[in-house]
């Protein structure tokens, strides 16, 4: 599916068309958000870039006590 940077969440993947990676953390800085991944270096983009990205990659957490 195609999301705008500022709806990304820890858990989906991102694919640029050459690498699928994990993100790990997003993080706004000004008007851009910068990506951290969990592999590879961080991805700063502005807040209504698109991205292509695919939820649900890991095993749904469980509920927390």
């Amino acid at each position: 599916m195609r999301l705008l940077a500022y709806m990304l969440r820890s858990g989906d993947v991102v694919d640029d068309g050459r690498v699928r990676r994990e993100v790990k953390a997003v993080r706004e800085r000004g008007r851009d958000i910068v990506v951290v991944f969990k592999g590879g270096d961080p991805l700063r983009v502005g807040r209504d870039h698109e991205v292509t990205v695919q939820r649900g990659w890991r095993e749904p957490r469980r509920g927390t006590r």
